[in-house]
C-alpha cells in the first residue's frame, strides 16, 4: 500500500465487564487493496469488523476514512462502508426488493433504482434471481446478493465477515474472481477469515490476529512461511498452497 490508507484504526480497544475483547488495534486498507484478518474462531475478527464499520461503540481508540476521523454516531460515513456478515439476514419480499433498499433509503430515482439493480444483477449473473424470495436463496447465492446489496450503495471500503465459509469450491472460485474485479475499480477490501487457502491467492496484505490483538503483518506469502509462534500450528494446511518456488 502506498500513500494515506484509505480506511485507518488506531488503537481500537473494546472491554466489557473489565476484559478487554479487542486491544490496541492498529490495521488499514488501501484504496483498491485487499487484507485479511486472519485468526482462529474467537480471536475478535467479528467484532473488530463491527467497530470499523460503525455499528459499535469502541472504548477507545480512533477510525480515519480518507485522513478523516469518523464515530458511530456518523450516519454519512457509516454509508462509505459496507459490512457483509457471515450468514446475510434478508427482508421478507424478493431478490429485487432486498437490493432496492439501499437506494430507497437515499431517495434514488425510480429510474435509477431499477437500473443499478438490473446492472449489478446482470455483472454478478444472478439476473433469474430477482423475482425470487430473498430468504428461500442457496448459500453462493445468498452470499452474491448480499455483497450486491453492499455495493449498490458504492461504498469506500468492503468489510466481509467470513465470506468463504460454507461455499463449495466453485462457488468459493467465482466469488474470488468477482471481488478482485471490485478491487480494480479502486474500493478497499477487508475481510475475516480463519482458513489461510483462501488468503494466498486473493489478499495483498494479512494481519493476524490472535485473542484479541495483532500479532503479526505482512505479505500472505510471509505469513505462511514464517509465521509467529502462537499462530504455527495454523498453517499447516496453507502451506501446499505456497505458489512454486516458495517452500519452507
Amino acid at each position: 500500500m502506498t500513500g494515506e490508507p484509505l480506511l485507518e484504526a488506531r488503537g481500537l480497544t473494546w472491554e466489557i465487564s473489565g476484559r478487554k475483547i479487542i486491544e490496541g488495534i492498529e490495521i488499514s486498507v488501501g484504496q483498491g487493496e485487499t487484507v485479511a484478518l486472519v485468526g482462529p474462531n474467537g480471536a475478535g475478527k467479528t467484532t473488530l469488523l463491527k467497530k470499523i464499520a460503525l455499528l459499535e461503540e469502541v472504548t477507545a481508540g480512533e477510525i480515519y476514512l480518507q485522513g478523516e476521523k469518523i464515530s458511530w454516531r456518523d450516519i454519512s460515513a457509516r454509508r462509505r462502508l459496507a459490512l457483509v456478515l457471515q450468514e446475510p439476514v434478508f427482508f421478507t419480499g424478493s431478490v429485487y426488493y432486498n437490493l432496492q433498499l439501499p437506494l430507497r433509503l437515499r431517495r434514488a430515482a425510480a429510474g435509477e433504482i431499477r437500473a443499478k439493480v438490473e446492472n449489478w444483477a446482470e455483472r454478478f449473473g444472478i439476473s433469474h434471481l430477482l423475482p425470487r424470495d430473498a430468504r428461500h436463496l442457496s448459500g453462493g447465492e445468498a452470499r452474491k446478493v448480499a455483497l450486491i446489496r453492499a455495493l449498490i450503495g458504492e461504498p469506500l471500503v468492503l468489510l466481509l465477515d467470513e465470506p468463504f465459509t460454507g461455499l463449495d469450491f466453485s462457488a468459493r472460485r467465482e466469488l474470488m474472481a468477482l471481488l478482485r474485479e471490485i478491487k480494480k475499480e479502486g474500493v478497499g477490501i477487508l475481510y475475516t477469515t480463519h482458513h489461510l487457502p483462501e488468503v494466498l491467492p486473493l489478499a495483498d496484505r494479512a494481519v493476524v490476529m490472535m485473542a484479541g490483538r495483532i500479532v503479526q503483518t505482512g505479505p500472505p506469502v510471509e505469513i505462511v512461511r514464517y509465521p509467529v509462534p502462537e499462530f504455527a500450528p495454523m498453517v499447516a494446511d496453507a502451506l501446499f498452497f505456497l505458489p512454486e518456488g516458495d517452500g519452507v
